[in-house]
């Protein structure tokens, strides 16, 4: 199945995004908190957001909360020199199990300057059928959740993942009918995302990425190649 990009597609926005918060980045950072304790099943729920309950169990590591549960904060400095690179680090056969074709296509944004802001873009194909979908991938960048609510960017939370810490955002305020998730890491934010069809209103948009999200992170055993 072939891949259409939307017109503005997710690649041009990211690199205008970071392009945009490396000016602010600096003022965003704050200490890290301490390493994720493997063993823990943290809650989804973040304090500066109203959500409900996460009720399902998943005993798996988290790559995206602290000890306690809460979201890690990460270094934008320090994420920006060793984030996940979805193409390289992830095999044919682990996309295969999450949903995806064997084909890639990496656009690294930043990452041979010295400018703060980063990211990299994995595009892949669906393996399932979407009549009308538009484009798929997995993004990681060093752009903190308080820099995607400060731009508009932030739709909401995502308790219903069972992925701890992650929300729904936008590369786009009109949003183009497409929703991304993500979640922090120590290593920077790793996110996924579906541009789907003219109809899809923005809720079943962010249904068909928190599906694949999941997925991607059961098979993965718990993100656990973000724990580096």
């Amino acid at each position: 199945m072939e891949k259409v990009k939307t017109p503005l597609n997710a690649p041009r926005l990211l690199g205008l995004l970071l392009a945009c918060g490396a000016l602010t980045l600096p003022a965003c950072q704050s200490p890290p908190h301490p390493p994720t304790d493997t063993g823990a099943t943290p809650s989804t729920v973040d304090s500066n957001d109203s959500a409900g309950e996460h009720t399902t169990e998943v005993d798996l590591s988290s790559a995206t909360s602290n000890a306690d549960g809460s979201a890690i904060v990460f270094d934008p400095v320090e994420a920006g020199k060793n984030l996940p690179d979805p193409c390289v680090e992830l095999s044919s056969e682990v996309l295969g199990r999450a949903g995806y074709l064997e084909d890639k296509e990496r656009t690294p944004f930043g990452m041979d300057d010295d400018l703060l802001g980063k990211g990299i873009v994995c595009d892949l194909s669906l393996i399932e059928n979407y009549d009308g979908y538009r484009s798929a991938g997995i993004y990681s960048d060093n752009i903190r959740k308080e820099f995607i609510r400060e731009q508009g960017l932030l739709i909401r939370t995502a308790p219903e993942s069972i992925v701890p810490n992650s929300y729904y955002y936008a590369f786009s305020p009109n949003y183009d009918n497409a929703c991304y998730i993500g979640a922090a890491t120590q290593r920077g934010r790793i996110g996924l995302g579906i541009s789907g069809r003219v109809d899809w209103p923005i809720d079943s948009a962010c249904e068909e990425s928190r599906k694949y999200f999941d997925r991607l992170y059961l098979v993965t055993d718990g993100f656990a190649w973000l724990e580096q």
